[in-house]
């Protein structure tokens, strides 16, 4: 009987252990994939960006800011976005945003007072 349990108990030592390293692998593999996540959606929005599919853009940007919400070129981008769009008062709560989570961005101040005070046509994007 005691042999039995024994084996009983290292057979569930063993199955824990690989479950433990079925576990890690998963993990790694999943932060892997965030990881690539991120850039690949990042690389497409720029992508439709570059070639005026503003609409595109924002939409990749808007679930990419879903996950990433204190991205401040998320924002940015989605600001620009709406500039081409003519929606500047979107653009204005985007860039607003960004200043609620760093207010010493000079370039985000300053592109708000030019908004603001109607001088502005359309700015480049900005690419990491």
């Amino acid at each position: 009987m005691l042999d039995s349990v024994k084996k009983i108990i290292y057979k569930l030592q063993n199955l824990l252990i690989l479950l433990f390293r079925k576990i890690v692998e998963f993990a790694c593999d999943s932060k892997q994939k965030i990881d690539n996540l991120y850039k690949t959606n990042y690389d497409i929005a720029m992508f439709h960006l570059r070639r005026g599919n503003f609409s595109d853009a924002n939409l990749r940007l808007k679930i990419m800011e879903k996950f990433y919400p204190n991205d401040i070129n998320i924002k940015y981008n989605r600001a620009i976005c709406f500039l081409a769009m003519n929606k500047k008062n979107k653009a204005i709560k985007k860039l607003e945003e960004i200043l609620k989570i760093n207010p010493e961005i000079k370039e985000i101040q300053d592109l708000l007072s030019e908004i603001n005070n109607n001088n502005i046509i359309l700015y480049n994007f900005k690419e990491e």
